[in-house]
């Protein structure tokens, strides 16, 4: 209107005007039409997820319980849309058991069947180091024995098995990191790219800091914190596995106590991955109100300045800072509450088995 205000007031009272209704209506309308000629049917559309079609015989009821079936068809679907906006501030955050499909889909980007490399190379380290406790043992056991060789044959092939050993170990880390770093980049091209050809639509109804949470700490835990994780488990179960072996070979009996230890240890662990899991999403889900507030405050700097604003965002920005470390400080203390478990059974388990080698 010439550049003259017309209306003002708040967003829902605003509502009520058909004029602003309307431009609210045409301008995603626009948007959706224009995110349909384009094909991309994998971008979800604001006003795809609660979009009524038909207004005329449908009864509404507000947040009071009242039911109102005379509202205008232009008033309904701003409202529709206002509704899909305040959810998309709220982040989404999965809960319960990791899908198989995300697992399956990480394998693909890091190379599909590749993955068996570092696998490979992981049983080839661990068979290359029972091997070396094996000829350890028995070369202790042939020292007194009348065919006896030099010291020099036996300390050959230590050395030589000790040298398999570490050129299995760095190729499984070598491997298993490639792998890793591949699906990472692939994974984050994916996501930049359909970052970058979503319509304009989804950066008004997103929150900045939900796309610098996804670019940051989640990228950082794939380039990082996965990669080692994948490394760390893989090594103790296979550690494990080997260690009871060799357990087993010199002392038999006590194979009849490995069903009570992973009883033991199965408990615990089960007990402890529910509550972990949960605790590391909110972990990450968490920082996302403090992204979101720097990169607010960084676009509006001239206006807090000018409202002399910057006390009052400094505390705002303390306080989610806060709430973030509650979080981080409960997931770790959730570590330690395993790890001090996990310490006194094992605590347990070597007294217990101290005791019957020494009575016996």
């Amino acid at each position: 209107d010439n550049g003259r205000v017309s209306l003002t007031g708040t967003f829902t009272s605003l509502l009520s005007s058909p004029d602003f209704a309307q431009l609210i209506s045409t301008h995603f309308k626009d948007s959706k039409e224009e995110a349909s000629d384009d094909g991309n049917s994998a971008v979800v559309h604001p006003g795809n997820i609660d979009e009524k079609d038909n207004h005329d015989d449908e009864v509404v009821e507000d947040e009071d319980g009242e039911e109102d079936d005379g509202k205008d068809d232009k008033t309904e679907e701003v409202f529709s849309i206002a509704n899909v906006k305040t959810l998309r501030l709220k982040e989404n955050v999965q809960r319960g058991v990791i899908q198989s499909s995300v697992v399956v889909d990480y394998i693909k980007h890091g190379g599909g069947l590749l993955v068996l490399v570092p696998m490979c190379f992981f049983v080839l380290s661990e068979l290359s180091k029972i091997t070396v406790d094996v000829w350890l043992s028995h070369w202790v056991q042939q020292v007194n024995s009348p065919d006896h060789k030099s010291s020099w044959y036996y300390l050959f092939f230590y050395a030589l098995f000790i040298c398999f050993f570490i050129v299995f170990l760095l190729s499984r880390n070598v491997s298993l990191y490639t792998l890793a770093l591949r699906a990472s980049r692939n994974l984050h091209d994916n996501a930049l790219k359909s970052l970058v050809n979503t319509f304009l639509s989804f950066f008004d109804t997103t929150p900045s800091g939900q796309i610098m949470n996804r670019f940051s700490s989640d990228v950082d835990v794939a380039d990082v914190h996965l990669p080692l994780s994948m490394l760390t488990s893989v090594h103790y179960s296979l550690n494990i596995l080997s260690l009871v072996l060799v357990i087993v070979y010199f002392v038999p009996f006590l194979l009849f106590t490995l069903p009570l230890l992973l009883l033991l240890y199965s408990v615990n662990f089960t007990v402890f991955r529910a509550g972990n899991r949960e605790l590391e999403r909110l972990d990450k889900a968490m920082r996302t109100p403090a992204f979101s507030l720097f990169g607010t405050t960084m676009q509006g700097l001239a206006t807090i300045r000018g409202f002399r604003a910057e006390r009052a965002l400094s505390r705002r920005l303390a306080q989610l800072v806060d709430i973030y470390n509650r979080g981080h400080q409960s997931y770790y203390v959730a570590g330690r509450w395993f790890g001090l478990r996990t310490d006194m059974i094992t605590c347990v388990i070597i007294l217990l088995i101290s005791s019957t080698l020494v009575l016996l």
